[in-house]
Parts: C-alpha cells; sequence; structure tokens
C-alpha cells in the first residue's frame, strides 16, 4: 500500500515545530508526491490555532516557493475547529474559497460560537468523558455531521479522539457528503473496530501523519497497519492515489 500524499501536518504558524519549508523539506526526503499544510484555525486557544485569517496568503506564498524548489505539490489548507452544534467552524467562506483543501475535527480548548456550544463543550462534554452520556455522543456527532454538510470538508481529523462519537452514524452521513474519515497515526485511539464498522457505509479513509515536527511527515506505517488488519482495500485510501482525489472547496 504506497501512500503518495500526507494531507494533515501543522507548522509552526499554529503550535507545530517546523516551518513549512522544513515540512515540505521532509515530505520530498519521504518520497512523496504531494503534502498539504493544514494548521489548526484560529479558533483554537492559547496559541494553538493561527494568530488570525489572513496568515493563509502568506503560507501559501511560502507553499509555491518551495512547491517549486523541490517539484512536489504543496497544498495549503486548514484544520478548522467545529465551534458549535449546527456544524459551523472558525473559518469563513472567503477564507475557505482560498484553501486548496480543508480539514475539520473536533477540539479542547476552542472558542465556542454560541452560549449553547460553550455549555455543551466546556460543562457537558468534561463530565461525559467520566460519566458517559449517550446524548452528548449524539450532540458530537451531530456537529461533525453538520459541519461535513455544510462545508466542504475533505475529511474528519481523528474522529472520537477529544470527543466521543458514533461511529456509524458519522461514516454513513459521510459516504452521503463525500467526506472522508481520517486513520490518524500521532494518536492511539483509532482501533480496527473504529475502522471496520465505518468501512460497512462505503465511506473513504486517508491515512495521515498529524505531523507536528518535520520527523514525522509521511509516518504512515501505524495507519497501514491498521487498514490492513481491517481488511480495508487501498482503493478506499484516498492517498493511495498520485494526486489528491478528496473534497475540494
Amino acid at each position: 500500500m504506497r501512500l503518495w500524499g500526507d494531507y494533515h501536518t501543522h507548522t509552526s504558524y499554529s503550535h507545530g515545530r517546523g516551518t513549512v519549508a522544513d515540512m515540505v523539506l521532509a515530505a520530498k526526503a519521504r518520497g512523496l508526491k504531494e503534502v498539504a499544510i493544514t494548521d489548526h484555525g484560529p479558533g483554537h486557544l492559547f496559541g494553538v490555532g493561527i494568530a488570525h485569517l489572513g496568515l493563509v496568503g502568506r503560507i501559501k506564498e511560502e507553499a509555491k516557493l518551495w512547491e517549486d524548489r523541490t517539484g512536489i505539490r504543496v497544498l495549503v489548507g486548514l484544520e478548522a475547529n467545529v465551534v458549535d452544534l449546527d456544524g459551523r467552524l472558525d473559518v469563513d467562506d472567503r477564507t475557505i474559497a482560498q484553501l486548496d483543501i480543508l480539514i475539520a475535527g473536533l477540539h479542547s480548548w476552542v472558542r465556542p460560537g454560541n452560549w449553547s456550544s460553550l455549555w455543551h463543550f466546556y460543562v457537558k462534554v468534561p463530565i461525559a468523558r467520566r460519566l458517559g452520556s449517550c446524548k452528548v455522543r449524539e450532540l458530537n456527532t451531530q456537529a461533525l455531521i453538520n459541519a461535513a454538510f455544510r462545508h466542504p470538508v475533505a475529511f474528519i481529523t481523528h474522529p472520537g479522539l477529544h470527543m466521543d462519537i458514533d461511529t456509524y452514524e458519522l461514516a454513513t452521513a459521510c459516504h452521503k457528503c463525500g467526506t472522508a474519515l481520517e486513520i490518524n497515526t500521532s494518536h492511539n485511539h483509532t482501533t480496527l473496530e473504529y475502522i471496520r464498522v465505518a468501512a460497512s457505509t462505503g465511506v473513504d479513509f486517508v491515512i495521515s501523519s498529524d505531523a507536528h515536527h518535520p520527523r514525522r511527515v509521511g509516518d504512515f506505517a501505524k495507519g497501514v497497519e491498521l487498514a490492513a488488519g481491517a481488511g480495508l482495500s487501498p482503493e478506499r485510501i484516498l492517498n493511495t492515489r498520485p494526486s489528491w482525489e478528496g473534497k475540494r472547496p
């Protein structure tokens, strides 16, 4: 199973440890044909997200420079934060139109979009982590589904990592709207059962490094092992193709 591109990486524009140049050069050294720079959206607090959306233009300039120097394709995107239960993101439509790829997920410590979301993400979710709650799980899932239908989200990042979700329900909805699900190699939450349940709906997948340091760009081994263990065919993984064919803004 050969993976041609890594579509989830972070630079020092958010809380990554490498520059755009560092990440592109690392991708080149790994033998990748493509890499996406997908820093966190500005709604991520405490310096985790980019300082403001105006930086997207600067990132695109750097990406073009290093694309020309290395000969590999460099996509510019954002890992947007879902900020409310209606699926709104911390990225506006004007910025989305500038991106090559938009990915999105649920994260802790994000500026909520409204008071009800503040109550949900900062009160209900922490309680549910300790005590469990089917209602909170349902609302988390619906927030991601709403985001996938509301925006051109290429894939949902690390489903279930920060907040419990219903894998089958999310995968069914994503299959309908053409959004893939991520198999993330930076975290240990992904299970064979998650992949098998999601795969039963027909949804596609992306294996990503979620690299926050150049040395992890293109580190797919754990994801490939999981995909193979779950019986997932290469055709179901979007980055087995020589050029990104996923959902575009």
